[in-house]
């Protein structure tokens, strides 16, 4: 996921047999210095995302 100009980026890593989760999966945020940061665009890209679904996070 990444906003309009590619300035915030979160990407998702899972393995081909898995469906990613928090429990098996891995992010990778830019630009974070952070964790906390991270999980801020993390979970600002992701609602954005899953609003286009009707969906939101929990």
């Amino acid at each position: 996921m990444a906003n309009k100009h590619f300035t915030q980026v979160t990407l998702l890593l899972s393995t081909p047999q898995k469906v990613w989760n928090s429990d098996n999966g891995y992010m990778i945020w830019a630009p974070a210095s952070t964790r906390e940061d991270a999980l801020t665009l993390s979970n600002s890209l992701m609602r954005k995302f899953l609003a286009l679904y009707g969906l939101s996070l929990q």
